[in-house]
């Protein structure tokens, strides 16, 4: 979504040229071909293993980091491993979306009309709220995580970028839709009166 951003507020009239289908085609079966490529490799290494203690797991889904708790083996492996493809396909991505919003900041800043300066603004305001909203948690439980956090702070981080993301992804979308805008403030009017 950056890169889209990004192109078109800096390259308006080469967008449909440089965002071709096809090419939105290998953007996205490479991120899923990455994904199938590297996460066997980490399942190898966690079937390596050996889990003694206990079965339980005190998290909302089956993480890297309960599991890794658990063990009654060395898994310093297993977390660099992670580290390293935390580093890649967490901090990699999450540069390059703040390099694409510098640079399309720096475009909108020339912008000379007040009102262009605002639409392209609002194109991508609710992305950026978004990007903040996954990678904020995310940087924090997987890749700098601060002090030691308490099993309930870390539930309520992986809750926030599991299910409080996807959530607001519509939502927050649709909000520039002119007809939901009139429907919501309509329905806060309502509730207002009464």
């Amino acid at each position: 979504m950056a890169f889209d951003r990004y192109l078109a507020i800096c390259y308006p009239l080469r967008y449909s040229t440089l965002m071709s289908p096809k090419f939105c085609f290998h953007l996205a079966i490479w991120s899923w071909a990455i994904g199938f490529i590297v996460i066997p490799s980490e399942i190898f290494l966690i079937e390596q293993l050996e889990f003694c203690t206990t079965d339980k797991i005190d998290h909302i889904f089956c993480d890297l980091g309960p599991i890794l708790e658990i063990s009654s083996t060395d898994t310093s492996k297993v977390a660099l491993v992670d580290f390293v493809i935390s580093i890649i396909y967490a901090i990699l991505p999450f540069v390059l979306i703040i390099i694409s919003y510098i640079c399309i900041s720096v475009a909108i800043i020339k912008i000379t009309s007040s009102n262009g300066r605002r639409k392209a603004f609002s194109a991508c305001r609710s992305h950026l709220a978004l990007v903040c909203a996954y990678y904020g948690p995310l940087l924090v439980i997987y890749i700098f995580p601060i002090g030691e956090n308490t099993p309930n702070e870390k539930k309520v981080n992986s809750l926030v970028y599991m299910a409080f993301t996807p959530l607001m992804n519509p939502v927050l979308h649709s909000m520039r839709n002119q007809e939901i805008k009139k429907a919501s403030q309509m329905l806060f009017c309502k509730s207002r009166v009464k």
